[in-house]
């Protein structure tokens, strides 16, 4: 059995002392005031012993936070910090650390018209985006929304945001692509040795296969309008060049 992560980290809205545990067959993940996981790397089930004083919040934040993280890893479905639009035929997804925006950009756009199709936790195989992974910061309404699209549906782009004067969109080589990508996976932490190779490999096949873009905007809450029309611009360019 190797210790993988054994420290401080944030679950949800909380810091969380967390422990992660690998052996060949299973993972084991402990959350303070949430409880212990063990995450099979087969299978289709995460076994949970929650702490007695636990509540309801805090288990689920913590099941569907690292603990999916480790087990959909394991799976080749990998959870970005992201929060994400449908945009023609498929998601364009937004990346950024807590407070970059993310989950603002997403609502502004679905004022202007787009559909939401997650919310700061965006699950990825392959090239194809996995929208009906739960979202804890959705109602029931929007998180039915969300339910009513396609289960998979095509990854289009993923855009990191940064501050800027104007809007504006910058191509990243696939080198950075790939580096973003692993920084903004969740729970990369708790990775034994053998699911960050997979990792590496997913994300630097992912930023072969998908545009991987820096979004410059200035923070302002009239935006929307101008980035939708900026993004189908870009996209359809896109289409119209792979034609």
């Amino acid at each position: 059995m190797v210790t993988v992560f054994d420290g401080v980290a944030r679950v949800g809205a909380r810091e969380c002392r967390v422990r992660c545990l690998s052996t060949p067959g299973r993972d084991f993940l402990w959350v303070s005031g949430a409880g212990a996981f063990a995450i099979p790397h087969e299978g289709d089930r995460v076994e949970a012993d929650p702490e007695l004083a636990a509540g309801d919040a805090m288990i689920e934040e913590a099941l569907l936070g690292p603990a999916f993280a480790l087990a959909l890893a394991r799976r080749g479905v990998f959870l970005f910090h992201a929060s994400a639009v449908v945009l023609g035929p498929g998601v364009v997804g937004f990346l950024g650390e807590s407070g970059a925006g993310k989950s603002t950009l997403a609502r502004l756009l679905a004022e202007a018209g787009a559909a939401l199709a997650a919310d700061d936790i965006l699950a990825v195989e392959e090239a194809m985006a996995l929208p009906h992974f739960p979202q804890l910061k959705l109602g029931e309404e929007a998180m039915a929304a969300i339910l009513a699209l396609e289960p998979r549906l095509p990854l289009l782009g993923l855009y990191e945001l940064a501050p800027g004067d104007r809007v504006g969109i910058e191509e990243l080589p696939a080198v950075s692509a790939t580096a973003l990508l692993l920084r903004h996976t969740i729970a990369g932490r708790l990775f034994a040795s053998d699911l960050l190779a997979a990792q590496l490999d997913f994300a630097a096949r992912l930023a072969g296969r998908v545009p991987v873009r820096w979004l410059r905007m200035p923070r302002r809450m009239d935006v929307g309008d101008e980035v939708l029309g900026r993004l189908t611009r870009t996209h359809r360019r896109s289409r119209t060049h792979t034609d």
